[in-house]
């Protein structure tokens, strides 16, 4: 059964968004789990995928950022970066969503993950989600950072 758990961040830049994405993906494939990482552009993939290498500098995150070229790889590392013009066509676990609507349907893993920045736009976003999850019967957990902190 699919669930779903949202991280409401206290910040408001984008750049922290694909910083916290990226120790998710680090963490999940520690437990020995496929990510897929959602990006809302071509612009968007590639600079998570550069972030990927230099977010820590004792990090290591294997991934690829999936194009019509990379279509005929045979064992797919364990993080994919995929973007509105290309799809996924391995199996994962866990898709870690950073554009502003929800994965495409043709996504099927166990865990879908949405990171919420802290401002007006980004929680109306994620209010409008977790409706349509919720009128799924999907399990939503939620981790709010916000509470209590100052940005």
């Amino acid at each position: 059964m699919t669930q779903a758990t949202f991280y409401i961040l206290n910040k408001k830049h984008e750049h922290e968004r694909y910083l916290f994405a990226c120790k998710l993906a680090e963490k999940a494939i520690h437990q020995n789990l496929r990510v897929i990482l959602n990006m809302p552009s071509r612009d968007a993939a590639d600079h998570i995928d550069s972030l990927l290498w230099t977010f820590r500098p004792d990090s290591f995150v294997p991934h690829e950022l999936i194009s019509d070229e990379s279509s005929n790889i045979t064992q797919p590392p364990p993080v994919s970066i995929f973007y509105p013009q290309v799809a996924p066509d391995a199996p994962a676990d866990i898709c870690i969503n950073l554009t502003d609507t929800p994965p495409p349907a043709s996504i099927r893993v166990d865990r879908k993950i949405e990171i919420a920045l802290n401002s007006p736009e980004s929680l109306s976003r994620l209010r409008q989600y977790y409706k349509q999850l919720a009128s799924e019967k999907i399990a939503i957990e939620v981790h709010d950072f916000t509470k209590g902190k100052t940005d």
